[in-house]
């Protein structure tokens, strides 16, 4: 493991454009995935405290959504724990 990065797998730099909602549908708003790995993403919104704790992905070219869990957030971004 190099520098301060606690992650046990590699995230690769992206950007892909997405919708966050919440299970039951009652929450949605538009984010940009920024990193991610098998087990994880960040995510970008200006609404990011607005973001249920527990939330599915709905990522463009996928046929089923990511379900996960907001582990952290910051001033704009979230860290996502993918549960499925």
């Amino acid at each position: 493991m190099y520098g301060t990065d606690k992650r046990s797998e590699e995230r690769k730099d992206i950007s892909i454009p997405a919708i966050v909602r919440s299970k039951d549908g009652l929450y949605k708003s538009s984010c940009t995935i920024k990193s991610a790995s098998k087990h994880g993403c960040k995510i970008v919104t200006l609404k990011i405290d607005e973001i249920p704790d527990i939330i599915c992905l709905d990522i463009q070219g996928l046929n089923s959504p990511m379900e996960g869990q907001i582990v952290w957030r910051r001033k704009d971004c979230a860290g996502v724990k993918f549960t499925i």
